[in-house]
């Protein structure tokens, strides 16, 4: 049997407004995820999609949380530099977990 754990990580600034979620500057997908930009266009209904470009290799010595975090923020920051103008870019990473659970069989 196994155990999967999915991790996740968005971070976005946003403001509410009586209109609801209006955004006066470019927002950016750094994604080309089909699934990021379904979710993204349930809250803004106008936004770019760039994917980046960075080495998603993970790194040694850190946690998995910590590795979803390093890596939306590089996704992020890769695009930015690539783009100009007032915008958000959102970057956004998911890292699956497998685990293989062991079973122990009492003596009979």
């Amino acid at each position: 049997m196994k155990e999967i754990k999915k991790l996740s990580f968005l971070c976005v600034p946003c403001e509410r407004s009586e209109k609801g979620m209006e955004f006066k500057m470019k927002i950016i997908l750094a994604s080309k995820s089909p699934r990021r930009k379904e979710l993204l266009s349930l809250i803004v209904s106008k936004f770019d999609v760039i994917a980046s470009d960075v080495d998603e290799k993970l790194e040694d010595g850190l946690t998995l949380q910590e590795q979803v975090i390093r890596l939306s923020y590089m996704k992020a920051k890769n695009v930015y530099e690539k783009t100009q103008g007032n915008r958000i870019v959102i970057g956004s990473d998911t890292i699956y977990l497998l685990h293989r659970l062991k079973h122990q069989f009492l003596p009979l």
